[in-house]
């Protein structure tokens, strides 16, 4: 738990910096070599063995013991067992396990365990049957143990949360149980056996498992490489929905957008035709676009929780406001504040966007702080720290009351971009143009939409600060009203910069401010800094002036003395002006002068004209 705590902070960068294994790379020939559709459409692969599944031992017992015991416990909860025997009578009834013959295979085989899972925020399944692969046999392995797990296919959820929120419109929609659409070789369908009945008075029946099986460590890459395969298989008749399915999802989540309602209702046509025809079905179909809501007044769960069993601050996206709200149900309240409660706490903070790191990061300095006491793990929480927690739970309970806009208004990409000379802007550039020559190289689309739509980087000469005169009094003018606006706030120094305020802690100079009211202080002050700015910025460009006496231009030809800010005059180097650069007025403002040490760029002001030729 303490890992996944500190898992959750980390960057896309950070989780993916080594690239794809040899049993990755491994895993993803074998799905090329070996996929195929059925008459229906729908796929079938054989599981993707790194090990032979001779070295599997016997499983039976386990899986028969495991079993008695949810029998057991399903027979004390009657809504529990109503909801587990309609899961699994479902699961028959689809297709998605056959009986047997009830003999045990006299080959390799492998029995897996499986238990209930209870998801009451689901909208849809309330219960889960989750199906334990690594549980060992009488050799020490497990099935899980012998499958390779292909690579990682699809985007970060931070990044496929940024992409979703870019449109004007969202649309949002989930395959419905995705794992189960694809189908596992006849051959190895005896590593998927499980052993249930529906009556305790039945005889224990053997059955199979005929699809690929959730916990089984293949099936995410096996389900979601078949939904890419289906996207890369229809890039030339539907190229919007291919592009959808290949860049936006997020393993059975449909993120996506777009900024009018025609490619909206074409990505719905498209992602739906497309899916079909492998026998994938989309369901519980959102979006913030009124002819496509469909009355659904819910909102959008984006927790995203493997665990499942975990409760987890849920993230919800809700298509009426379009904001991100939260919701932590509050049974830690009366919890005692020992260690292992902040622990569990902490960890149930999903928060993929870091929109909450005020929150999050003060649990995990009161879990340091505990930390350093040396508390064991259910002592209790010292006095000290007493005040500190309660502001935690204050702060926490009031999580649902926040509501974050995420829709990110554009206005195209700018063709041309100013800049100073200084050595970080031009290794922002040539980092920009790595990238380009990089995605050049591996994608046509991005080369035609970089073509299309490319953008040109332009510098100012070097030592010439003047001619960024429009950004230089813009700079002028925020600074200005930026003292003026939040002379009186108090505020920390990275706060003036961020939408959520630096700590959730109320410090000495704004005592007793909670969490919310200190968001809401920074967000009003934002909106008077940008009212203020907007006008004032845009009135100073109305007195621009320019040079009142006119100069002759300098020539090629010409010698010069280089004006240099950091060297005595005695020391200023002389050169040949080689080549000049004449603006729409006609004027010339920068020339390029050969000296001994090669070719500079230097603006007119900073060359002093020899009476020689």
């Amino acid at each position: 738990m303490v890992e996944r705590l500190w898992e959750i902070d980390a960057t896309p960068e950070e989780k993916h910096a080594q690239t794809n294994s040899a049993e990755q790379l491994a895993c993803e020939e074998f799905f090329k070599a070996n996929v195929c559709n059925l008459p229906t459409g729908r796929f079938q692969i054989p599981l993707p063995f790194k090990t032979d599944p001779v070295s599997l031992g016997s499983s039976f017992e386990v899986a028969k013991r495991r079993f008695l015991s949810l029998e057991r416990r399903t027979l004390r909860e009657s809504e529990l067992r109503d909801m587990y025997l309609s899961f699994m009578k479902e699961y028959i009834e689809l297709g998605h396990m056959s009986p047997t013959d009830n003999a045990i295979p006299p080959g390799p085989h492998y029995f897996i365990p499986h238990q209930c899972v209870l998801r009451p925020d689901s909208s849809s399944t309330k219960l889960r049957v989750v199906f334990d692969a690594s549980s060992k046999t009488t050799t020490g392995w497990s099935l899980n143990d012998l499958l390779m797990v292909g690579p990682t296919i699809q985007r970060e959820l931070f990044l496929s949360l940024v992409r979703f929120r870019v449109n004007r419109y969202a649309l949002t929609a989930d395959v419905s149980k995705m794992y189960r659409q694809v189908d596992v070789a006849v051959e190895d369908r005896n590593f998927q056996l499980i052993v249930w009945r529906e009556h305790p008075t039945d005889q224990l029946q053997i059955f199979r498992l005929n699809t690929v099986t959730y916990g089984t460590s293949a099936a995410p890459f096996l389900a979601i490489r078949c939904l890419h395969e289906l996207g890369v298989r229809n890039r030339d008749t539907h190229k919007k929905g291919s592009e959808v399915i290949c860049s936006d999802f997020y393993v059975d989540d449909m993120l996506t957008g777009a900024d009018d309602v025609d490619t909206l209702k074409s990505i719905c046509d498209q992602v739906s035709e497309i899916l079909g025809s492998g026998g994938f079905q989309l369901s519980k179909w959102f979006s913030n676009h009124p002819e496509l809501m469909d009355g659904n007044n819910e909102e959008k769960s984006l927790s995203f929780n493997d665990a499942d069993s975990t409760k987890t601050l849920g993230m919800r996206w809700s298509p009426r406001t379009d904001t991100f709200r939260y919701h932590l149900e509050d049974s830690f309240t009366n919890l005692n504040p020992t260690k292992r409660t902040i622990l569990s706490i902490s960890a149930r903070l999903f928060d993929p966007l870091g929109l909450l790191s005020p929150i999050s990061i003060t649990a995990k300095i009161f879990l340091q702080k505990l930390w350093q006491l040396q508390l064991d793990w259910d002592e209790a929480n010292p006095m000290l720290l007493h005040t500190s927690w309660e502001r935690l739970k204050l702060n926490l309970c009031g999580l649902d009351k926040i509501a974050v806009p995420r829709f990110i208004a554009r206005r195209g990409v700018p063709l041309r971009m100013y800049s100073d000379n200084g050595t970080n802007f031009v290794g922002a550039r040539n980092e920009l143009q790595r990238l380009q020559e990089a995605f050049e190289e591996q994608q046509s689309s991005l080369r035609t939409f970089a073509e299309e739509q490319g953008m040109e980087w332009k510098f100012i000469p070097p030592r010439a600060p003047h001619f960024g005169g429009l950004w230089e009094a813009a700079v002028k003018s925020a600074k200005l009203l930026i003292v003026r606006q939040v002379a009186d706030a108090a505020l920390t120094e990275s706060e003036p910069l961020r939408s959520l305020p630096q700590g959730c802690e109320p410090d000495g100079r704004s005592s007793g401010t909670t969490f919310t009211k200190r968001w809401q202080l920074l967000s009003e002050l934002k909106r008077r800094f940008w009212q203020a700015w907007s006008k004032d910025y845009v009135h100073n460009l109305q007195g621009r002036s320019k040079w009142q006496t006119p100069e002759a231009n300098i020539e090629v030809g010409a010698m010069v003395v280089v004006h240099n800010d950091h060297t005595p005059p005695q020391q200023w180097i002389t050169g040949r002006v080689t080549s000049v650069v004449v603006g729409a007025d006609g004027k010339v403002r920068v020339a390029e002068v050969r000296t001994g040490g090669g070719v500079i760029r230097r603006p007119i002001h900073k060359l002093a004209l020899l009476p020689i030729r």
